[in-house]
């Protein structure tokens, strides 16, 4: 592809793109010495596009016509894109804005020394316009008789900043910049197939699925210029396998997943007939009264699910043999609700298995070749942050994490055991506490940087750590460095991709499937809603789209919901939010992130906040490094808070969707623990109670479900010969419906 001699693809690279070429460091060095005048430079640029910058300093730099960034010459004697080449594109940039460069040559400044400039500190990121994303001021124009510019440049003719689509550019510039070998590669694995996740965007993105890798491209139309976090560099085959999908992308859309498989999935017949007769038998007789040769069928059938590719059934087979195993033990982790989850989403797989719509890639249904147990030999993983998933008889609580090397979430967990009634309940910020393996605990986790040896990854991400021992560092919170697509700082393009995904029962079971960390650009309309005792919060990103943060108040969780209600109060436009890291859910109002953590801007450094297991004394310490609030005010706003709480708040979050369902679903759990054929006159009246307060809170289908499935259990105390079959399939439905109703967005 010829380029035209105004070069549109330097215009083109970002702040952020620069240090995708080389490291950020460099970057806010080459910006210092270009907007401060540290360096100035005569430019040459030849019709052909040749742009040379002889600097003050006596070093020469020269971007090649027809050539990216990558392959750029500078006389000095770094490897690599050195600092030179960065601030050669910098200053091209500002010339071609309208400014004019210091152009004067090299006699006529002398040049600072090369070690007192190598000494110089760079600056933080807090005070570069680097790391803020603002853009650097103009360079100071120099005066017209020294300006020796060879060739004037006028401003860039490609729309930077507006959305474009990789699958415009060609085959035939694909084989003009990459060898055959690599294409030929890169057709077989597309005609393989490949889940990827895809973005279209000023800065368009491809996730592959299998592969754990993202691909970001830089310059419109220019297949030359991308970040790729797999290992092959330059030459890349995730390059023509993203723009392949995204041809593969209806236009009409922002985001999406696409597969290339070609060829259909064969269908396990067999299989899914011996899954089917499994599962009627446990509705049919009851996971407490199923046979010792019930449990060996389902565990032969896990097995045989992994060896045919369906890896997600197998994991939920797994889990119901767990489930078994903890019943016959006594255990009192046990949750009979669980199963009605768990069977319904199985059957909700099994029909997608056997029918394969055409709008779900069968790799999210089954599982792809990477989500195995997996041996980690040795990792660096950043804490996210902390969470609480309530159980009815238990509190489990996850630390996140991601591997610097990959990109990859993972999480550290632990389940702990609920007090009897006449206890007060655990507090989380002493349960995280709680040393969970060589002297670690979850909140230490979840705010530190972890290394790792000889630790296990599961299929659904849990890290089970090994025998060697773990080291935890403290960390900057320097989440800039974050892997996509993790990392987020376009909250529209999220909600577009996240408005493409299938129901959860579809999609991927991994404990970190919807975390994010969103880069936020100023947070306000803090408060706190006493209806559904929540913490709220008006989220913007730089390009002004919104999101909604939302915390529960909990009694549990209460240490940590009054220090962030605390903090947050006391933010103003100076002290802002820099990152939130949550779990994130689309909803009427838009994209709504439940934080995990919160990064603030201090002028001590920034300082996390874990919502869910930190104390109102974390609030303090962050409040007294924003150096805003006296002794006197502190008090005044906890006791503020006080007063504004509950006096008597659940043990967990308000369920936004209904209770109703909650109780459905804990009723067919219980129904599948005992069993159809042992439902007794008081199992009935409960089902018959159940529809009729449905029916009153306004369902339809639903209870009519219930209202059938009550009057089948029914006829089974007056009949002699009771037929099963019509109570299997309506609780078989009912699971069904309960699993997809789990799905449904607040209001």
């Amino acid at each position: 592809m010829s380029l035209p001699s105004v070069r549109a693809d330097i215009l083109a690279l970002s702040l952020d793109d620069l240090v995708a070429f080389s490291n950020r460091g460099t970057v806010k060095r080459a910006l210092k010495e270009v907007t401060e005048n540290q360096v100035t430079a005569q430019i040459e640029e030849t019709p052909d596009g040749e742009v040379t910058f002889r600097w003050s300093d006596g070093r020469v730099s020269t971007l090649p016509a027809q050539h990216t960034l990558r392959e750029g010459r500078c006389t000095c004697a770094a490897a690599g894109i050195c600092r030179c080449l960065i601030r050669a594109v910098l200053a091209y940039q500002q010339l071609a804005s309208g400014g004019a460069a210091s152009t004067a040559p090299a006699a006529d400044a002398p040049a600072p020394p090369e070690s007192s400039a190598a000494a110089e500190p760079a600056p933080s990121a807090d005070q570069s316009p680097a790391a803020s994303g603002i853009p650097p001021e103009p360079i100071a124009e120099a005066p017209p008789e020294e300006a020796r510019v060879a060739a004037p440049v006028a401003p860039s003719p490609v729309a930077v900043n507006e959305p474009w689509d990789p699958g415009t550019i060609t085959d035939e510039q694909l084989a003009q910049h990459f060898p055959k070998a690599l294409l030929t590669k890169a057709r077989k694995a597309y005609e393989q197939g490949e889940l990827v996740e895809l973005i279209r965007g000023p800065k368009p993105q491809a996730h592959f699925h299998q592969r754990s890798t993202t691909i970001r491209f830089l310059v419109p139309g220019d297949p030359r210029y991308f970040h790729c976090d797999c290992a092959e560099h330059a030459q890349c085959s995730c390059v023509p396998l993203a723009i392949w999908a995204f041809r593969q992308l209806p236009p009409d859309r922002t985001a999406g997943l696409v597969s290339t498989q070609s060829v259909a999935y064969p269908v396990p017949s067999d299989l899914l007939g011996e899954l089917s007769h499994l599962l009627t038998e446990l509705i049919e007789t009851g996971l407490a009264n199923v046979p010792t040769a019930w449990k060996d069928r389902l565990s032969r059938a896990a097995t045989r699910c992994r060896q045919q590719g369906l890896l997600w059934p197998a994991e939920i087979l797994g889990e119901l043999l767990h489930l078994h195993q903890q019943y016959h033990e006594h255990s009192a982790l046990f949750e009979s609700q669980a199963l009605a989850v768990l069977v319904g989403e199985l059957l909700i797989r099994c029909d997608a298995i056997q029918n394969q719509p055409p709008a779900v890639p069968q790799l999210l249904i089954r599982g792809a070749t990477n989500d195995t147990l997996t041996e980690m030999a040795s990792a660096r993983l950043i804490g996210l942050g902390c969470w609480v998933v309530h159980h009815r008889h238990s509190v489990e609580m996850f630390a996140f994490l991601q591997d610097d090397d990959s990109g990859t979430l993972v999480a550290v967990s632990r389940n702990f055991e609920k007090p009897a009634d006449d206890q007060a309940p655990p507090s989380f910020a002493r349960l995280a506490r709680y040393s969970i393996t060589k002297g670690m605990s979850l909140a230490a986790i979840g705010s530190s940087n972890l290394v790792v040896q000889g630790a296990k990854r599961t299929p659904n991400r849990r890290l089970v750590l090994g025998r060697r021992p773990a080291v935890l560092h403290s960390q900057s919170y320097a989440w800039e460095k974050l892997r996509p697509p993790v990392l987020v700082d376009d909250f529209a393009a999220l909600d577009a991709q996240r408005a493409t995904l299938p129901p959860t029962a579809l999609r991927p079971r991994r404990v970190t499937e919807d975390l994010y960390v969103l880069e936020v650009a100023q947070a306000v309309d803090v408060a706190y809603d006493p209806v559904s005792q929540t913490v709220q919060a008006t989220l913007f990103d730089a390009q002004g789209s919104r999101s909604q943060l939302r915390h529960p108040y909990t009694s549990g969780g209460e240490a940590g919901f009054e220090a962030l209600l605390t903090v947050l109060g006391a933010l103003d436009a100076s002290r802002r939010i820099k990152y939130v890291a949550g779990r994130v859910r689309r909803s009427g109002a838009g994209l709504v992130i439940a934080p995990t953590c919160l990064v603030f801007q201090t002028p001590q450094g920034r300082m996390g906040l874990q919502p869910w297991v930190d104390t109102p004394a974390e609030a303090q310490r962050i409040l007294a490094a924003l150096g805003n609030t006296s002794p006197a005010e502190e008090t005044a706003a906890t006791q503020r808070d006080d007063d504004a709480l509950p006096p008597d708040a659940p043990d967990s979050p308000t369920n936004e969707t209904a209770p109703w369902t909650d109780d459905a679903s804990a009723l067919l759990g219980e129904l599948l623990l005992l069993g159809a054929r042992r439902a007794d006159s008081g199992v009935v009246r409960q089902w018959q109670e159940l529809a009729t307060r449905g029916e009153s809170y306004g369902y339809d289908r639903l209870p009519r479900l219930v209202r059938r499935l009550a009057d089948s259990l029914e006829r089974r105390l007056h009949e002699a010969r009771w037929n099963a079959g019509p109570a299997v399939e309506l609780a078989s439905s009912l699971a069904v419906a309960l699993r997809l109703a789990m799905d449904l967005p607040p209001p």
